[in-house]
């Protein structure tokens, strides 16, 4: 079983500098598309700051929360329980929590 990102890139000594690669190359853009993405939260003035906090500082959970994202043969017809199946039930449970989180303040 490999790593998910081995999709995109080699499983061999190679794979690290072309991951490295890739990042190093695009970072500059990725944080200016996360500051575009974050801003009409940040500046919404009818969200409470812990809200905002947890939205965006929390969802490091779902990639990093205990949780590993393999690159799974798709022959394994992984069962929904499985692990390492991507319909996890930790992500459901997250996911499931911030849209109560929002309901409950009327957040869209």
């Amino acid at each position: 079983i490999h790593r998910f990102y081995t999709k995109w890139f080699p499983t061999d000594g190679a794979g690290a500098p072309s991951l490295s690669h890739y990042v190093l190359s695009n970072y500059e853009r990725w944080e200016k598309e996360i500051e575009l993405w974050q801003q009409p939260v940040l500046q919404d003035a009818s969200l409470p700051d812990w809200y905002k906090s947890a939205l965006f500082n929390e969802l490091y959970f779902v990639a990093d929360g205990g949780s590993v994202w393999f690159l799974a043969d798709e022959a394994e017809n992984l069962a929904i329980d499985d692990p390492r199946c991507c319909s996890s039930y930790v992500f459901r449970t997250l996911l499931s929590r911030f849209v109560l989180i929002a309901s409950e303040r009327g957040v869209q």
